[in-house]
């Protein structure tokens, strides 16, 4: 039946947005009547990811539902679409402007006839810089050089191993994996390799996260040294989770000081929990209405909510 919903969702999506590109974040707008009532609020990012991870068992046990989504031209890899989109914004630019020199400011007019309906509101200038430097596209490397990209500006990235060095002294610093998509390394912060210094590692983790970035080799080196390939949301929901519980266990409630950060060095707390300010966590649930998908399961470890 959720399989059946949310298929009938995305076909409402694709309707009004003319396109399948749903973000890992998106839910059913509340109080919009394009939307049916029982679903606003549903979860229809996440519902997409995990329709491409299942897909190899989705084709072997439901092989309609697979065709069914075929049919309305399901993204079923990200990556491989993500490219194909980039490569048809700068044909169309260089279409109207003649040339593929786009400014780092520049986003494609919303509903402007003169672009495809996918690409509006595109910031394609960012396009660039991720296409010489992360090297996520390098696969399709050469139809871009057609066009007329110039590599020849490319900025050497580092190499894997120096990758997760810095991640394995990221979370020994912070004790989780969680890198802000902004965070750069210090030039001089000597804890890093050399090669990583004035690196923004954050674009990295979240290239690796969302773009499908290292192969299977390097996917099983990071996962060997901890790191999540959930979203930053997930990530930090189970930390929330996780030393909750912690907090109950040892104190017999969940009314949690907004003060409290969970103590570094705590043989009782999971060490990817220290420093969390769960406190801080806590006010944002019970009074801001954060994370609200998850709502009944704060409920099931006795937070209690002042609305209702």
């Amino acid at each position: 039946m959720l399989l059946e919903k949310g298929i009938a969702l995305l076909k409402l999506f694709r309707k009004q947005h003319g396109h399948l590109c749903v973000k890992q974040t998106f839910k059913v707008p509340s109080n919009d009547p394009m939307w049916p009532i029982e679903c606003q609020g549903y979860n229809l990012g996440r519902f997409v990811h995990k329709l491409r991870r299942n897909k190899d068992r989705i084709l072997n046990e439901k092989e309609p539902i697979y065709h069914e989504l075929n049919s309305i031209n399901f993204i079923w890899n990200y990556r491989e679409y993500r490219a194909g989109l980039m490569l048809k914004a700068l044909t169309e630019y260089k279409q109207l402007y003649g040339d593929i020199k786009v400014k780092k400011a520049f986003i494609v007019p919303k509903d402007d006839p003169a672009w495809s309906p996918e690409l509006s509101d595109l910031k394609l200038g960012d396009f660039p810089v991720r296409l010489r430097n992360l090297r996520v596209f390098d696969f399709v490397r050469p139809e871009f050089e057609r066009l007329g990209f110039d590599y020849s500006r490319q900025v050497n990235p580092p190499d894997f191993p120096s990758i997760v060095e810095a991640l394995k002294v990221f979370q020994r610093t912070h004790h989780h994996f969680l890198v802000p998509g902004k965070w750069r390394i210090g030039k001089d912060d000597l804890s890093y390799p050399a090669q990583m210094r004035g690196y923004a590692l954050g674009r990295v983790v979240s290239a690796i996260r969302n773009d499908n970035w290292c192969d299977k080799k390097q996917k099983q080196q990071l996962v060997s040294i901890g790191f999540p390939f959930c979203s930053h949301k997930e990530s930090v929901i189970e930390m929330i989770f996780n030393a909750t519980q912690v907090y109950k266990k040892l104190h017999g409630h969940v009314k949690i000081p907004v003060s409290f950060i969970v103590p570094e060095h705590s043989e009782d707390y999971a060490e990817h929990t220290w420093g969390l300010k769960l406190g801080q966590r806590y006010l944002d649930i019970r009074y801001k209405n954060r994370y609200l998908e998850y709502r009944q399961q704060f409920k099931d470890l006795g937070i209690t909510f002042p609305t209702e």
